[in-house]
C-alpha cells in the first residue's frame, strides 16, 4: 500500500496475510457460543437458588431480598459448575454448526448416502445437545439445593429424575403445554392490538394496501413468540426446582414433629392426590399383565418408594 504524507515523501506499506489469522473466527465463535451459554447457566442457577431458598424456609415472613442473595452465591461459588456445564453444551454445539455447514455445501451434490449419514449425525448431536442441556439445567437445581460440585449434582439430579419419572412426565408434558399456551396468548394479543392500530392509520386504505400489513405483522408475532418464550423459561425453571424440592423434602423428611416437611398444605394435597392416581394407574397396568402371580403383583405395583408421596401426607395436613 502506498501512502504520501503533506510532506510529499512516499511510504510503502506491505501487509503479509498470517496462516493462523483465518483461526481467530473459530476462536470468536466458540467464544460467543460459549458465553451464552454459560448467561444462560448463570441465570438458571440464580432462579435454582431463589426458588430453593424460599422453598427451604420455614418461615417465609423472614425473607429478604432472596433473589441478591441467590445472585452472590452464584457469583461467589458456582461460576465454575456453570462454566463447565456450559462448556459441554458448546462441545457439542460447535461440531453441529460445523456438520449444517457441510450438509449446506454437500446439498447438491450426488452422494444420497452421504448426505443422509451426515444429516443422521446432525440429529443425533441435536437429540444429544437436548439431553445434557435437561440434565444440566436439573444439575443446577441440585447445586442450588446442596451446593455440591457439578459431577456430583449431575448424578444426583439424574437419580431423582429416574426415581421420580411418573411425576417427572406428569408435571413437564402439563407445564410445557401450559407454557406453550401462554406464549401463543402474549403472540396472539400482541398481533391482534398491532393489527387494530394499523388498520386505524389507515383506515381510507385499500385492500391492497391492507395486504402489507402482513409483513410487520408476521415481523410482530416472531418478536413476541421469542420475547415471551425468553420469560417464561424462567417459569418453566421454577416449576423444575420446585419438583426436585420436593423429592429432596419428602426423602429427607417423613412428616413427623421431630422432621415435618417443608412443603405447604396445598402442594401436599396435589401430590397425595397426584401419587393416589399414580398408583391406581401402576395397579391397573399390573393387573394387565398375564403371567403374573399375586405375590409378584403386589411388588410390581408397589415400585419404587420414592416415586409416591407417603401415606401421612394426609396425617401431616390434617393435625396442621
Amino acid at each position: 500500500m502506498l501512502r504520501v504524507d503533506a510532506n510529499g515523501t512516499h511510504h510503502i506499506y506491505q501487509f503479509i496475510d498470517r496462516p493462523f489469522v483465518p483461526y481467530f473466527w473459530w476462536y470468536i465463535v466458540i467464544g460467543v457460543v460459549w458465553m451464552v451459554e454459560f448467561a444462560n447457566a448463570i441465570q438458571q442457577l440464580v432462579v435454582a437458588g431463589t426458588v430453593a431458598e424460599w422453598y427451604f424456609t420455614r418461615d417465609k415472613k423472614s425473607l429478604s431480598c432472596i433473589l441478591c442473595k441467590a445472585t452472590s452465591r452464584t457469583v461467589l461459588y458456582h461460576l465454575g459448575s456453570a462454566a463447565f456445564g456450559s462448556f459441554l453444551i458448546t462441545l457439542v454445539r460447535i461440531p453441529r454448526y460445523i456438520l449444517m455447514k457441510v450438509n449446506q455445501k454437500i446439498k447438491d451434490g450426488s452422494n444420497e448416502c452421504a448426505k443422509f449419514m451426515l444429516k443422521c449425525c446432525i440429529c443425533c448431536l441435536y437429540c444429544l445437545e437436548k439431553c445434557l442441556r435437561y440434565i444440566n439445567r436439573n444439575a443446577y437445581i441440585v447445586i442450588a439445593i446442596s451446593s455440591t460440585n457439578f459431577c456430583v449434582a449431575r448424578v444426583k439430579a439424574f437419580h431423582t429424575l429416574l426415581s421420580n419419572v411418573l411425576r417427572v412426565l406428569a408435571i413437564n408434558t402439563v407445564g410445557d403445554f401450559v407454557l406453550f399456551l401462554g406464549k401463543v396468548l402474549v403472540m396472539a394479543t400482541n398481533v391482534i392490538i398491532a393489527f387494530f392500530m394499523f388498520d386505524r392509520h389507515n383506515a381510507g386504505a385499500s385492500y391492497g394496501n391492507k395486504n402489507l400489513f402482513f409483513l410487520p405483522m408476521l415481523g410482530i408475532a416472531i418478536f413476541s413468540y421469542l420475547i415471551a418464550h425468553c420469560f417464561l423459561s424462567s417459569f418453566e425453571m421454577l416449576v423444575d426446582t420446585l419438583l426436585l424440592c420436593f423429592c429432596e423434602d419428602v426423602k429427607q423428611n417423613d412428616g413427623t414433629e421431630e422432621k415435618p416437611y417443608y412443603m405447604s398444605k396445598h402442594l401436599m394435597k396435589f401430590v397425595a392426590n397426584s401419587s393416589t392416581a399414580i398408583n391406581k394407574q401402576k395397579k391397573v397396568n399390573v393387573d394387565e399383565v398375564d403371567g403374573v402371580t399375586e405375590s409378584e403383583k403386589q411388588v410390581l405395583a408397589a415400585g419404587d418408594d420414592s416415586s409416591v408421596a407417603p401415606e401421612h401426607v394426609h396425617l401431616t395436613e390434617n393435625r396442621s
